[in-house]
This record gives structure tokens, C-alpha cells and sequence, in this order.
């Protein structure tokens, strides 16, 4: 990238939130505000957003929208604290921050495929996403994708498959842990690592679109598959596939253990630091107390028959 023409300044933030919220209504542009959304603004995704140049790097700032659910905390202050308690957790998440525009929070998570070359100028990293990774047809988001099968992947792809697979593993686990079930195969990716020079394998991207969900029925699904029981979003389940991410079912427990009760523990302060009142944040409890008694039940050991001696 040899220029920063395509990219928007802080200080266009509030005009260009407004002309998406526009867009989102269905209402037309005025003509001097359709400037706004030029080639490399983007309301693709689930969100509106656009790329913005700020301390010298490149973020992804998210909007709110006009499908928020209003009784809810704003979205923004809800990845941010879920990138606060996922990096709590071991996972590793970009650089992000929270901003005012227009009285309304703004998320911004700096962009993890760009790099800042000797010169000054951006270079582009590259980057797959799982779907390509999975070589899964041209479709929609679905539950095509696949935890085990990335896992499985990782040796093709990654420059590190031991580590990888088990940041993938823990990744999974956070998400049932939070309730994100918005995880599927285009949420998830490989990226250059440190050693551009090795062309042939990337490593696994940083975590992004973190997001819960308060789900109201007794059976949740993650967005990909992951194990025994196809997308059911259970500890159990997660571990009945740990063989795939190179765990025995005690490790894979380990891991379980440590994200669900560090979830337990900071999700209400996580909040809280986003700017979310307490009698906000309990709104979303259930998002991370569905599963709880869950994290503490290991399934006991098969018990071994014994047969008695017969006697001589």
C-alpha cells in the first residue's frame, strides 16, 4: 500500500457513521456525503465499518447499526471487553480501543494483514480466511466449517501446527464460554507471521469479531462444527474432539477449566471497564452463565470390571 488516500481520519468518523446509518435506512445520499463512502470504506459484514489512519496504523473502526438490539449494552463496548477477557484468557487479540462519535461508542481493533514498512509506507500481510483453509465452496456463512477440520489443517497451513492447534482449541472454548456463536469459518484465519520469508505456511490470525450472544433456547450452536454432536455449543462436546487438536481429553479438560473460570470471574468487570453499567451487564448473563456448572463436571473415568479369581 503506497498510499493512505483510500483511508478516513478520526475526525471524519461522525459524518461517515452518519451517512451509513443513511444507507442502512435506505435513505439516498446527498451527493457531497456519497464521497464518504469511497473505495475502501465498507458496509460489507455484519456491521458498518470503514479503515481509518490513526497514530500511524490502520484500524478497522465499527459502527453501531441500526439492527443493535436497543435494551442491550452498545456492541462496541461489548467486543471491546470481550477482547479485554479473551486476552485474560490466553488468546491472543489486536490492539484495540474505544472511542465517542457522535455520543455513540465506536470500536476500533487495528488491522493485523497490514504491516508499517522501513519507509513509513503500509504493506499488505497475507492472509486466508478458514473457509479457504477448509477449501470450502463459495456459500454463505454455515455450519460447513469445521473446529476439528481446521485443526486438522494445521500442518498445511501454519508455520507453528502444534501452537496453532492449541490456541485454536482455546479459542473454541471461549467462545462457548462467552456465547459467541457467530464463529464460523469467515471468522477465523491464517496470516503472515514474523518471518515473512517462509512463503509456503502462515500462522493463525489473531482472534476478531468477538461478540456474545444471549440465546434464549436450552440448545446453543457455534458456527462451525465441533465434535461428537455436530455445533453444540458444550464443554463436553468441544473435549469429545480433542484427539483432532492434539489433546488428550485431561488437557483438553485443563483448557476448559481455565477459560470457563476466568470467563466466571472477569466477564462483569470486563464490562465494566468498557463503560457498561452494572445493571447493563446483567442483561447479558446468561451469555456467560448458561454453561457454568458445565466447567467443573468432568466426566468420571470408565470404571474398570474386575473379575473375581476363580478358585483352584
Amino acid at each position: 500500500m503506497d498510499s493512505t488516500a483510500w483511508l478516513a481520519s478520526i475526525s471524519e468518523l461522525e459524518d461517515i457513521h452518519r451517512a451509513a446509518r443513511a444507507v442502512e435506512q435506505g435513505q439516498q445520499l446527498p451527493q457531497d456525503a456519497e464521497q464518504l463512502l469511497r473505495p475502501g470504506l465498507s458496509l460489507g459484514g455484519a456491521r458498518p465499518k470503514c479503515s481509518v489512519l490513526a497514530e500511524g496504523r490502520i484500524w478497522i473502526a465499527k459502527f453501531p447499526s441500526t439492527k443493535d438490539a436497543p435494551d442491550l449494552p452498545e456492541v462496541a463496548r461489548q467486543e471491546y471487553a470481550m477482547y479485554l477477557l479473551a486476552r485474560r484468557a490466553g488468546i491472543d487479540v489486536p490492539n484495540c480501543r474505544l472511542i465517542e462519535v457522535g455520543g455513540r461508542a465506536v470500536f476500533l481493533t487495528e488491522r493485523f494483514d497490514v504491516n508499517v514498512l522501513p519507509g513509513g509506507e503500509f504493506g499488505r500481510l497475507r492472509y486466508a480466511s478458514a473457509r479457504s483453509a477448509l477449501e470450502i465452496p463459495d456459500l454463505p456463512p454455515s455450519a460447513h466449517g469445521s473446529y476439528p477440520g481446521l485443526a486438522r489443517r494445521m500442518t498445511k497451513w501454519s508455520e507453528d501446527p502444534a501452537a496453532d492447534t492449541r490456541q485454536l482449541f482455546r479459542r473454541l472454548i471461549f467462545n462457548i464460554a462467552t456465547s459467541n456463536t457467530d464463529d464460523h469459518e469467515l471468522n477465523h484465519g491464517f496470516v503472515d507471521g514474523p518471518d515473512v520469508s517462509r512463503i509456503d505456511t502462515l500462522q493463525l490470525s489473531p482472534a476478531f469479531d468477538l461478540v456474545p450472544s444471549v440465546v434464549a433456547t436450552e440448545r446453543v450452536y457455534q458456527g462451525m462444527l465441533v465434535g461428537d454432536e455436530g455445533a453444540r455449543s458444550t464443554y463436553q462436546n468441544a473435549v469429545s474432539s480433542a484427539d483432532q487438536f492434539r489433546l488428550t481429553p485431561a488437557q483438553a479438560w485443563n483448557i476448559v477449566e481455565e477459560v470457563a473460570q476466568t470467563v466466571d470471574e472477569h466477564w462483569r468487570q470486563a464490562l465494566q471497564d468498557s463503560g457498561v453499567d452494572p445493571q447493563n451487564s446483567e442483561k447479558l448473563t446468561r451469555a456467560f452463565t448458561r454453561h457454568k456448572s458445565e466447567a467443573v463436571e468432568r466426566p468420571a473415568p470408565p470404571s474398570r470390571s474386575v473379575t473375581p479369581d476363580r478358585p483352584k
